[in-house]
């Protein structure tokens, strides 16, 4: 019954390797940071305090005399748990709701739809800053709140999807069997638009680590002294004028190399599918 049991095999070009290999660095880097972080990201010291790179700090040392690269690496864990955990609970509500609105449209699809609308007319970043002020600060928090505001955008992606596909000859036939609605949905629809559900999340995936930073760069993410991408570059964004770049430089690059790698893999996913 099924049109295309399997995703078209993706084309590897020297890129997609690239930030292939950007991404699972980072993934291996926050399963095992504290194990290769040649000092204690927790650790002070008022001696070493906003050292340069060196040999012996590669990427300096902050204003509390705390190991960049350290913080960094170990900074990596709560982000990728953030967003890869917001992400999840997006995919999974979102696709549940829009195969729901795309093949059963009627009156509460509408609702559905027109909910869906009116916080994705929103900005994103503001409504999770005005939810985490409302409920506090957390991990927990802001993956709720991250995960909730992007199910409307992926329920509408994967309903406008389910319309096509319910028009479908192998729906019709399945439809004729007769078979359950929830067996066709599971077992005949679901299969054929997985290619679209990849790329949602992994655009998803990419947005959240940019909210999950912003957050913690505005002081609503992860609390201090817990090592955090966004949080180091909201301490140190300051000592900037002041010639001391290192602190702020090495987490933003860090974010940007893994955004925009994931962004590139979503692209090169999206057109695969094309």
């Amino acid at each position: 019954m099924l049109r295309l049991p399997l995703p078209v095999p993706l084309k590897i070009s020297p890129l997609l390797m690239i930030c292939g290999g950007i991404v699972l660095f980072w993934a291996f880097v926050s399963i095992f940071g504290e194990m290769i972080v040649p000092h204690n990201p927790l650790a002070i010291s008022v001696m070493e305090r906003l050292q340069p790179p060196s040999a012996k700090h590669i990427f300096g040392t902050d204003a509390l005399g705390r190991d960049v690269l350290s913080r960094v690496f170990v900074g990596s864990r709560s982000v990728l748990f953030i967003s890869l955990a917001a992400t999840t609970i997006a995919i999974s509500w979102g696709t549940i709701f829009g195969l729901y609105a795309g093949y059963f449209p009627g009156y509460l699809s509408d609702v559905l739809l027109r909910i869906f609308e009116a916080f994705m007319a929103l900005p994103v970043v503001l409504l999770s800053m005005v939810a985490v002020v409302a409920l506090g600060p957390s991990s927990i928090t802001v993956i709720l709140v991250i995960g909730i505001l992007f199910i409307p955008v992926v329920a509408k992606t994967v309903r406008a999807v389910v319309l096509g596909e319910s028009k479908r000859t192998y729906v019709a036939a399945a439809r004729l069997l007769p078979e359950r609605p929830l067996v066709i949905l599971v077992r005949e629809v679901l299969p054929n638009i997985s290619g679209t559900i990849v790329v949602e999340a992994t655009v998803r995936l990419g947005y959240a680590i940019f909210i999950t930073a912003t957050l913690s760069f505005l002081g609503l993410g992860v609390q201090p002294p817990t090592p955090d991408w966004g949080l180091m570059i909201y301490e140190s964004f300051g000592l900037v004028s002041a010639g001391i770049w290192w602190p702020v430089f090495f987490p933003a690059l860090a974010i940007a190399s893994l955004v925009i790698s994931i962004s590139l893999i979503a692209e090169r996913i999206f057109r695969n599918e094309r």
